[in-house]
């Protein structure tokens, strides 16, 4: 008798680990099915979508007018660099 009740528990133990594999799977490939009907449906509305800008207007600073002159230098680096504070309490007799 005690042997049937094991037996029965392990046999629904089995069945539950298939259940939730196999709901797990079909949830899976759902879940995939939609994402590729949303993708698939969207890409055409992808054409209507206004699109930003990825290089300067024409006449803007990058385009190629043929004379450098019209361009300003480019920045330099700094000459010095400016270490940053340290606070009144850390400070030497020499930094104050």
């Amino acid at each position: 008798m005690i042997a049937d009740a094991v037996d029965t528990v392990i046999a629904l133990g089995w069945a539950l680990a298939a259940w939730i594999v196999l709901t797990a799977a079909v949830a899976t490939l759902a879940l995939y099915a939609v994402t590729v009907i949303v993708w698939t449906l969207l890409r055409p509305l992808r054409a209507l979508w206004p699109r930003r800008a990825v290089c300067a207007p024409a006449g803007g600073p990058h385009s190629p007018s043929g004379d450098s002159r019209d361009h300003p230098e480019p920045p330099r680096p700094a000459q010095r660099h400016t270490s940053r504070l340290a606070p009144a309490w850390a400070q030497t007799e020499d930094a104050a």
